[in-house]
């Protein structure tokens, strides 16, 4: 009977949808090229997706919903923010950033949302600016990268050299070559 049943504790469950939040939710059908669920205690995941999985444009976004539970509300908003860092789904955009803006602020963390909770925070205008530096800093980094391994082949090249020219040319091979002259 119903007033058998207890509550324990408290859950959250996010709804993880294949959708742009900054190009106005728009579907991002594609392929799934990596993913890796979340784990550990209190946390599930209810999905049929996979890597190669191809999403597309003529079926509902939601992909996966993640569900997580503690003992309470902060526990629970701890946990959810963990699953949602680990939760990695490479190909396609998905809502996963929104939800973490939405876990950090803290109207949302006090129980204060609203209708216009998003619009109200500026959520996604900040995510825009939070996107634009991630990809200035994967330029960046991928900029350096290019230039470090440019540098090491440049120096293996130079060190190939002076080996080449230490093995051919070493002072008796210069006096036998002057001899010659």
């Amino acid at each position: 009977e119903q007033k058998d049943v207890s509550m324990d504790g408290c859950a959250m469950e996010c709804r993880i949808n294949v959708e742009d939040p900054l190009n106005d939710f728009a579907p991002s059908p594609g392929t799934i090229r990596n993913l890796r669920f979340p784990g550990g205690l209190g946390v599930r995941v209810d999905s049929s997706i996979y890597p190669g999985y191809t999403i597309s444009l003529y079926y509902d976004t939601l992909i996966a919903k993640l569900t997580v539970w503690g003992r309470n509300r902060e526990e629970v908003m701890r946990r959810m923010r963990a699953a949602l860092d680990e939760f990695i789904i490479e190909g396609v955009r998905t809502t996963i950033p929104l939800h973490k803006a939405i876990l950090c602020e803290r109207d949302f963390q006090r129980g204060r949302i609203s209708l216009n909770f998003i619009k109200r925070h500026k959520l996604l205008k900040r995510l825009k600016t939070n996107n634009q530096a991630s990809e200035k800093i994967a330029v960046i980094t991928g900029c350096l990268l290019a230039y470090q391994n440019r540098k090491k082949t440049s120096l293996r090249r130079e060190k190939k050299r002076e080996n080449l020219w230490r093995k051919n040319f070493t002072q008796n091979e210069w006096r036998k070559r002057l001899r010659k002259i």
